[in-house]
C-alpha cells in the first residue's frame, strides 16, 4: 500500500484495466452515469442524487477530491462508506495486487476507484453517479462499456500540463467518456468546445443534448438562496452562486433524459411529479460551493480554483453584493492559474488576506500569493500564518467574508469555525 500511495498521478488505463479484470470487471454490470468536466461535477452530482432519491431510488456516488473527510468520496444515499468497509475492500485490492507485477500496481486513485466499483457491486444501488478525477479518456473511472449516460459539465482551462493548452484540447480529453449509443448531456459550451463534443458524439452515434440557456431565467439571488425558472417551472435552491443555474439545469436535463431507463414507473408528468422535482432541488446541498456557513457575520466558502470557476464566482459576487465589497481570504495550490484568479476576483474585495493551504504538498505560499497580488492591486493586504489567524483577521473588518482559491483548505476553515470561533462570536 505504501508503494501505491507513492505512485502519484499516472495517466493511462492499462493498469486500471488489469486491476479490474483481476476483480472480475464488476463495473461493467453497474448502472452508472459518468460525469466529467472542469467545474460543476460535484454540484451536478448532488442535484442528480437528490432528484433520483426523491423518486424513491437508492443512489451511489463516487466523487473527488475529499474536502472534509477522506471517506466522503464514497456514499450511498449520502451516507459515507464506513472505515471498516474501506479497510476490508482495500485488503481485497492488496491481495489482488500481490498477484500482479509491480509495474501493474495501481495508483491510490485507481485503487480507490476500484474500491468504489466493488462497494457499489455489493450494495446494488439503483443508480451510481461516478465522477472523473481528472480528464476523461484516461481517467481511472473510464473503464465502462455502456453507462446509462455521460454528463459533461462546463469546460475551461485547468490541469493544462496533463490535459492540453486550449479548451478544445481539454474537451477532446473529456469527450473520452462518450460511449457508443449512450446519451450525452452537456452544459452550454463555447462554440469550439461544443464542436469538439458534438464530433465525438457523432462518431459514437451518441445523441448529445446541450443545456439551452434560453430555458433559464434568474428570478432572484442572494447568499444562501437562488430562485430561477427552467422551462417555465420555478425552482429554489440553497446552493447559491450564479453558476448553479447551469449546474441545476444540466442535472434536470439529465434526470428527465434518463429516468425512463432507470425507473419507468416514475414517468407520470403531473403536478405532483413537478412538485417532487422542485422539492429535490430545494433540498440539495453540496459543501464548499458558495456555501453560507454563517449569516451574522456572513461567511461564505467557495472552492473556485481555476480561471473558469473564478469567472463564475465573480458573477455570483456581482449578483449577490452589487457594488459592496467583501473581505477575501485566499489560499491556492501552486499548479493553478492564481494570477488570473487574482485579477478576476480582487475587484470585489476591500481587503485580501492570503494564507498557505495547510497539509498540502502542492500549496502555494501565502507570502508569494501576497506578493503576486501586490503587483495587481494596491488595496489593503495581509498574510496569515494559519487558517485560525486568517479568520480572526477577516472578522476585524465587520464585512462579509469569502474564503476561496482552493477546495483543499475549506475543511480546515469549517473546523476552526465550528470548533470555537462561532461560539465566541455568539456569546
Amino acid at each position: 500500500m505504501d508503494t501505491i500511495k507513492n505512485k502519484g498521478s499516472v495517466l493511462g488505463l492499462s493498469n486500471m484495466k488489469h486491476l479490474m479484470e483481476a476483480l472480475g470487471n464488476v463495473q461493467l454490470a453497474l448502472p452508472i452515469i459518468h460525469i466529467a468536466g472542469t467545474n460543476g461535477k460535484g454540484s451536478v452530482g448532488a442535484y442528480l442524487s437528490s432528484l433520483y432519491r426523491r423518486m424513491g431510488l437508492t443512489v451511489g456516488r463516487y466523487t473527488s477530491p475529499a474536502v472534509f473527510s477522506p471517506l466522503e468520496v464514497f456514499t450511498l444515499n449520502d451516507i459515507p462508506m464506513s472505515a471498516d468497509e474501506y479497510e476490508t475492500l482495500m485488503e481485497q485490492i492488496r491481495c489482488v495486487c500481490s498477484e500482479l507485477p509491480e509495474a501493474q500496481w495501481p495508483t491510490i486513485f485507481e485503487a480507490e476507484t476500484a474500491i468504489a466499483f466493488l462497494w457499489f457491486a455489493k450494495k446494488k444501488p439503483d443508480i451510481i453517479l461516478m465522477e472523473c478525477g481528472m480528464g476523461g479518456a484516461e481517467d481511472a473511472t473510464n473503464v465502462l462499456d455502456t453507462p446509462i449516460a455521460s454528463v459533461i459539465t462546463s469546460i475551461s482551462l485547468d490541469h493544462i500540463r496533463f490535459l492540453g493548452n486550449t479548451c478544445e484540447e481539454i474537451a477532446s480529453v473529456k469527450a473520452g467518456i462518450i460511449k457508443s449509443h449512450c446519451p450525452v448531456f452537456s452544459a452550454p459550451q463555447t462554440e469550439g468546445v461544443k464542436s469538439v463534443l458534438s464530433k465525438y458524439a457523432d462518431e459514437k452515434d451518441a445523441e448529445i443534448t446541450f443545456v439551452d440557456t434560453h430555458d433559464i431565467r434568474l428570478e432572484s439571488e442572494k447568499p444562501g438562496q437562488l430562485c430561477f425558472s427552467w422551462k417555465q417551472i420555478t425552482f429554489e435552491t440553497k446552493m447559491a452562486g450564479h453558476y448553479q443555474l447551469i449546474n441545476c439545469a444540466l442535472a434536470l436535463e439529465t434526470f428527465l433524459g434518463t429516468i425512463d431507463r432507470i425507473a419507468p414507473d416514475c414517468l407520470a408528468k403531473d403536478a405532483a411529479y413537478t412538485a417532487k422535482l422542485q422539492e429535490a432541488i430545494a433540498n440539495t446541498s453540496w459543501p464548499g460551493r458558495f456555501e453560507v456557513i454563517s449569516e451574522n457575520p456572513l461567511v461564505i466558502l467557495d472552492g473556485a480554483h481555476n480561471e473558469g470557476a473564478a469567472l463564475e464566482l465573480a458573477e455570483s459576487l456581482r449578483h449577490s453584493f452589487g457594488q459592496s465589497k467583501i473581505v477575501m481570504v485566499m489560499g491556492v495550490l501552486s499548479d493553478k492559474a492564481h494570477a488570473k484568479m487574482l485579477s478576476i476576483l480582487l475587484p470585489f474585495a476591500s481587503e485580501l488576506i492570503t494564507l498557505t493551504p495547510p497539509d498540502n504538498p502542492r500549496a502555494f505560499s501565502g507570502m508569494e500569493l501576497y506578493q503576486e497580488a501586490k503587483q495587481l492591486n494596491q488595496m489593503p493586504m495581509r498574510v496569515a500564518d494559519s487558517v485560525r489567524e486568517a479568520i480572526q483577521m477577516a472578522l476585524e473588518q465587520n464585512q462579509p467574508i469569502l474564503f476561496c482559491g482552493s477546495l483543499s483548505y475549506l475543511g480546515a476553515v469549517r473546523k476552526e469555525w465550528n470548533d470555537g470561533i462561532k461560539s465566541r462570536i455568539n456569546k
